[in-house]
């Protein structure tokens, strides 16, 4: 059955691009190359390598992927390995930045690459956060708190007020605590008060939008902070923008391995950022997802 899946997946993504490369024959030949270039792997030298936390890493590319922006994410490809999609944590038009924990195989094998290694980035991929008020709040937890740093760097070029609260389960797993002090009013939560106060980043939120009228509320991190930072953002009437992981294998929104069981919607493609009315109303979101057979988990 699984070799069934594998050969109709593959037949979808050789249809695909033959239909695509179809309808480029009828454009020019640069929107040929701006249209096909995102979506076939470049290959790139790691040029830098800084290690965050006991167990990941953020690797450093030459940007040759054009202009990225926060909230967006890349397929990289380990070559012998597994292709991935994540978050990019930074990016200019010199260099991109790509944050990576060791939680299975692939990004396991991620933590071993040495500066020079070859690795493949297609993208940029997803919308994007849109900045929006002059008071925001950003709420991250674990991973997820390396896109929300992109987005940080955006606000305080526009000069936004940004309070910022992330949270992880102790001080060793935390993410882009320095960087993030100098780019945000900072809120630190630990589940075992290792750093910070011992609590919950939604503990926090709530406390926060008692005392604050903000204008939006960012999100990114596990599925079920996300659905308590949603409610809490309905409650206080405030917009919120959260930004969605799901299994996905193409990233171009081909494969349906990413899409939401209730509205069918491709987080690779009509997201991965939501605003939190539209989440809330998805049964699955904060309780469940789909893993690589397309299995409920």
């Amino acid at each position: 059955m699984l070799d069934f899946i594998t050969r109709h997946q593959r037949s979808l993504s050789e249809r695909y691009f033959f239909f695509k490369l179809r309808d480029l024959r009828k454009t020019s030949s640069t929107r040929k190359i701006n249209q096909m270039s995102k979506h076939l792997p470049t290959t790139l030298s790691v040029i830098k390598i800084v290690k965050e936390n006991y167990r990941t890493v953020t690797l450093t590319f030459a940007n040759q992927l054009g202009i990225i922006r926060p909230g967006q994410f890349v397929m990289l490809w380990l070559p012998s390995v597994n292709e991935k999609p994540v978050s990019v944590a930074y990016a200019d038009e010199k260099t991109i930045e790509l944050t990576v924990s060791a939680v299975g195989p692939w990004s396991k094998a991620i933590q071993k690459i040495k500066k020079g290694d070859k690795l493949g980035l297609r993208g940029p991929f997803g919308n994007t956060f849109k900045l929006s008020g002059k008071h925001i709040i950003l709420v991250g937890g674990g991973f997820g708190i390396a896109p929300l740093h992109f987005f940080a760097t955006l606000t305080q070029q526009h000069k936004i007020k940004t309070d910022c609260i992330i949270g992880a389960r102790n001080k060793k797993e935390l993410l882009y605590v320095n960087k993030l002090k100098k780019l945000t009013n900072l809120y630190i939560t630990t589940d075992d008060g290792s750093v910070g106060d011992k609590s919950y980043t939604t503990d926090k939120l709530a406390e926060l939008l008692n005392q604050n009228h903000y204008s939006q509320i960012y999100s990114c991190g596990p599925e079920i902070m996300m659905r308590k930072v949603a409610e809490l953002a309905k409650q206080a009437k405030t917009p919120s923008q959260l930004s969605l992981e799901r299994y996905m294998k193409c990233g171009f929104g081909i494969c349906g391995s990413c899409c939401l069981d209730d509205s069918g919607s491709r987080v690779c493609t009509d997201g991965t950022v939501y605003s939190g009315e539209k989440v809330l109303k998805e049964s699955e979101f904060g309780r469940s997802h789909r893993d690589s057979s397309g299995r409920k988990v």
